[in-house]
């Protein structure tokens, strides 16, 4: 995977930050791995700043009053097309949440129509925001993100009980009080047309990380035996990656040690 990060040296926000890392981004294009279909990646994303004006904008639209940055988390959630079990998972959402944050209000719901090609659009998620408040029991941002991550766990092993996280058509891309992730399993300049709120000029941030996915190096494979696709078998590994941190052979203590990992670093990065 290729990553690059661009900020603001003196922790300016500004949009012209995400414009150039999406030009960043396109310029890595040639770096990802593309399948049969051309137009089919394995996947480009962009991690940035919550954008406060940018959210209070649209939620007063939605009749929705945002407190102060730092005091609400906004979450970036793939949900199934399927209404009635769409619905189970949001019905989860709040009851889950209503410990130590205020119960969660989901907006800005949307079935986007994909850019690319018919290959990928069987796959492709109905896209929804959460937001969800810091209560009042909850001191500092640190502890609010915290909550959230056991929050993120606790909401997805309820909803991994009712339906298989296979079949589940379910996935938390990012749920911070910090930071937002906008991502897909497509090409690099694609990123930008799938997702317009990366164009809007109220839409900043001091820094941006993006990536694109490459493809993974191939073991090789006895005599006759099919080659596997590399996206297919990349996914396989990184799935079983994530059962094992979910709960499995590694433990509580490794989950742990990536999350404090993971902050660690969002704090070198801010």
């Amino acid at each position: 995977m290729r990553r690059r990060l661009h900020r603001d040296i003196k922790g300016r926000k500004s949009h012209k930050i995400v414009e150039d890392a999406i030009a960043i981004l396109c310029n890595l294009e040639h770096r990802g791995a593309v399948g049969a279909d051309p137009r089919a990646g394995d996947g480009a994303g962009i991690l940035v700043q919550t954008p406060h004006k940018f959210f209070q904008r649209k939620a007063g639209e939605l009749g929705i009053k945002l407190p102060q940055p730092g005091h609400y988390a906004v979450g970036s959630v793939f949900m199934p097309h399927d209404p009635e079990w769409r619905k189970v998972i949001q019905d989860v959402t709040p009851r889950r949440s209503a410990r130590g944050a205020h119960p969660a209000r989901l907006a800005r719901g949307a079935a986007r129509q994909f850019l690319a090609r018919e290959s990928v659009k069987p796959t492709e998620p109905f896209h929804m925001q959460v937001f969800i408040g810091r209560g009042p029991s909850i001191t500092s941002e640190d502890d609010f993100e915290r909550k959230l991550y056991i929050l993120r766990k606790v909401i997805s092993d309820v909803t991994y009980r009712k339906r298989d996280r296979r079949l589940a058509g379910y996935y938390v891309v990012s749920l911070s009080c910090r930071t937002l992730i906008y991502k897909g399993m497509f090409l690099a300049d694609q990123l930008g047309k799938y997702y317009p709120d990366l164009h809007e000029p109220d839409f900043e941030t001091a820094l941006a990380l993006v990536h694109q996915r490459s493809r993974p190096h191939v073991p090789e494979l006895a005599a006759g035996a099919p080659v596997p696709h590399g996206r297919a078998q990349w996914r396989d590994q990184h799935a079983a990656w994530q059962r094992q941190l979910d709960g499995g052979a590694a433990g509580f203590g490794v989950v742990e040690a990536l999350r404090r990992r993971h902050q660690e670093a969002l704090a070198d990065l801010v």
